[in-house]
């Protein structure tokens, strides 16, 4: 007996901490209330009209936009297409800058490994001079 009334009591405990239906459904009601108290019709003669307003460009404008993006979309893939081709009949063409670009660079590369190995061999030298007259040095302080 007792362990049905404590059941009973933790039942009508969850309900009213969990099931929150009475209020919403209250909520619910007066936000309704409000609205159409505050409002009334506005918003369903604001709708109205933006519908007839949204019937109207659908059957006076569409077709017509539509038509015109479909020529130009044709015109713009035609001249895409035409683009591609002149771009593709340039590269595969061989030029003759591209020789003498080549010739440039190979004769630019010679001469920088010309330079490299002339400063090496002045840098040894520099080097050779240096360890004699550090040798002089050191012969005349002894």
């Amino acid at each position: 007996m007792a362990f049905d009334l404590m059941i009973k009591d933790l039942s009508e405990i969850q309900s009213r901490l969990y099931d929150h239906r009475p209020v919403l459904q209250g909520d619910v009601l007066y936000f309704f209330k409000e609205f159409e108290e505050k409002r009334g019709h506005r918003d369903f003669t604001t709708l109205q009209k933006c519908n007839e307003e949204v019937s109207l460009m659908q059957d006076l404008y569409l077709p017509g936009c539509l038509q015109q993006a479909e020529i130009c979309l044709t015109d713009i893939a035609s001249k895409t297409n035409t683009a591609t081709q002149i771009c593709d009949r340039i590269c595969s063409k061989k030029h003759p800058e591209t020789d003498y670009l080549d010739e440039c660079r190979q004769q630019r590369s010679k001469e920088w490994t010309d330079f490299m190995t002339e400063q090496c061999k002045r840098s040894a030298e520099v080097d050779q001079m240096f360890e004699t007259e550090l040798s002089k040095i050191k012969s005349a302080l002894r």
